[in-house]
């Protein structure tokens, strides 16, 4: 215990001021990104009013279809447009679209689809956020069929989607750091992270970073995470940078209403109890996935500090 504790305070001491944490997130490669999915759309009735269903038919020539796409490496596109093609890459036509999400690894999109009478697929060009070129055809080769869509699409839908080029709104961290998070009596309880953000778009985003200990032991990796005591969930103003920090704590804790905190019932006892008599200092990933920033902490104090910590706190067994 003794050596735990003189531990604890090397590091609380040692690490006290923040220390920085660096964006190690490398850009998917221009001729990795692609399009995942393309799915058919069909309005029907459902609970709360009619919504769109994947249709597993082929789409009807001459109609106009909505068709929802996902993409890979959406975290490292500038722009992109959505073109058809014929048998013979011969381009047919822009595809009016639509993103369906604000983050920066929002993937999805949705599409109207001006079925020609000819088989067809659809492409995806653009550049990357260093201006590099992409360009990349879906596998599937679409047969039109004869039909009518059961509903015509929704004005609504039709005002959001744009047949040209669709430019990525950007956000970016900055100024990112990790510092131990202690308690008013002193006692360290978890990590302080720390950044500023700024979006050149205004929108409802979430920048609530994931935190997780990568221990050098394979078998206690996912056992323990960590959760933040604020959520980072809100509307965010165009070109203002936002100073943010969040307490991130085990997840095996939790504030109760009053303020204090308490241990919740932990699943696998023996494993947990392996973890917490290690002596080994434990690396902290970080990442905010909707901002395409992943980083991680320098070696920091034994796991079972936080909880000698929490339990000096006077941290009870949850009820």
């Amino acid at each position: 215990m003794r050596l735990l504790a003189v531990l604890t305070l090397v590091w609380v001491n040692a690490a006290g001021q923040p220390r920085p944490l660096r964006n190690t997130s490398r850009p998917t490669a221009t001729h990795e990104i692609s399009i995942l999915r393309l799915e058919i759309q069909d309005l029907k009735p459902a609970h709360g009013g009619p919504s769109y269903f994947t249709a597993k038919r082929a789409p009807f020539r001459g109609q106009a279809e909505v068709v929802e796409a996902s993409l890979y490496g959406q975290e490292s596109i500038g722009w992109v447009r959505f073109e058809l093609l014929d048998e013979q890459n011969r381009v047919l036509g822009a595809v009016p679209a639509a993103r369906t999400g604000f983050a920066v690894d929002a993937d999805g999109y949705i599409l109207k689809l001006d079925v020609p009478h000819v088989p067809f697929r659809v492409r995806v060009v653009g550049a990357d956020l260093g201006g590099r070129g992409f360009s990349n055809t879906y596998k599937r080769l679409f047969v039109p069929m004869e039909g009518t869509p059961a509903a015509p699409i929704p004005p609504e839908m039709l005002s959001m989607l744009h047949a040209g080029d669709i430019r990525m709104a950007r956000a970016g961290i900055s100024g990112a750091t990790y510092e131990p998070l202690t308690s008013a009596n002193g006692n360290p309880i978890g990590l302080k992270i720390r950044f500023t953000v700024r979006f050149d778009a205004a929108g409802y985003y979430d920048v609530t970073p994931h935190v997780w200990p990568m221990y050098t032991e394979y078998r206690w990796r996912g056992e323990i995470g960590m959760h933040a005591l604020s959520i980072g969930s809100r509307m965010f103003e165009v070109n203002v940078d936002y100073p943010l920090e969040f307490d991130m704590i085990p997840d095996y804790m939790i504030r109760r209403p009053d303020g204090n905190f308490c241990q919740q019932p932990i699943a696998r006892i023996a494993l947990f109890e392996e973890i917490m008599s290690s002596r080994m200092p434990v690396k902290y990933g970080v990442a905010v996935s909707s901002l395409d920033f992943s980083s991680e902490t320098e070696p920091i104090e034994p796991a079972r500090a936080w909880l000698e910590g929490f339990r000096r706190e006077g941290a009870t067994q949850c009820r």
